[in-house]
């Protein structure tokens, strides 16, 4: 078997039978390290492969066979930490206030019971209670799925003023929701 210097040759050169072989070579260890960094096995397994397609694309960027192994590791760390930043900036956006505009949201199905119904219409009836402009960019984030940059859009403001909005209506309707009584899960 060739080791991973001949292989990085052989795969700079080409040959689609190193990568194959680098990748048996390397994702064991290399997986493990990502599922170090996100603690999540799913995610490692989705990034240990954006990997591999990553320094499949790089074979010109740089000639070092000793480095390989240093810069495909370099590899799955950068996409590892970029993960955790996503999940972390999705952790922080997501909260019980969230989630209940999200489920109140959804179009109602058989299923929903009468509790559902009860806290759909009181949330309703509590956005109606909200400045135009708060109300409205609920509405299009959550009901209507827009993303904050397309609602910036449609309500002529900037998204720095949008992210700004949607605080401070969420931040409204909490407090609305907890003057009249309502139980939700950050309570």
């Amino acid at each position: 078997m060739l080791d991973s210097d001949e292989l990085y040759r052989s795969f700079q050169n080409g040959d689609e039978r190193a990568l194959a072989a680098l990748i048996r070579l390397y994702e064991d260890e290399l997986v493990r390290h990502i599922a170090g960094i996100v603690g999540n096995p799913e995610d490692a397994d989705e990034l240990l492969t954006e990997s591999f397609v990553r320094l499949g694309m790089s074979r010109a960027r740089f000639d070092s066979p000793a480095a390989l192994k240093a810069y495909l590791f370099t590899i799955g760390k950068n996409l590892a930490l970029k993960r955790l930043k996503q999940n972390e900036r999705l952790r922080k956006r997501t909260c019980p206030i969230d989630e209940l505009i999200l489920s109140i949201a959804e179009e109602s199905t058989p299923e929903k019971d009468a509790l559902q119904k009860e806290q759909r219409d009181q949330v309703m009836a509590s956005m109606g209670s909200l400045k135009a402009a708060h109300r409205d960019a609920l509405r299009y984030v959550y009901f209507e799925n827009m993303s904050y940059q397309s609602t910036a859009y449609a309500m002529g403001k900037t998204l720095r003023q949008i992210e700004g909005i949607i605080y401070r209506a969420k931040a409204a309707l909490r407090k609305k929701l907890n003057e009249e009584g309502f139980e939700y899960a950050d309570r």
